[in-house]
């Protein structure tokens, strides 16, 4: 059972990561390697609970933490 988990988890984050770097390509932006890792840290914080909601939770931490390091 843990061994599907962990595929499926593995799976959803693969897919995370390529839909991020193909918008990232896409719109020729610049490092979207740094979006990709993003991704992954964001896609961690559900590994063990497989929950939706501390994923939405990270994101958002991560988006609030970004708009405060880029006005300072």
């Amino acid at each position: 059972m843990l061994q599907i988990l962990n595929f499926k988890y593995a799976t959803k984050t693969a897919i995370a990561a390529t839909f991020t770097s193909a918008i990232f390509m896409y719109f020729h932006y610049k490092n979207p390697q740094w979006a990709v890792m993003s991704t992954l840290l964001t896609m961690q914080s559900c590994a063990n609970s497989e929950c939706f909601e501390s994923t939405l939770i990270a994101g958002f931490n991560r988006a609030v933490g970004a708009t405060i390091g880029i006005l300072i």
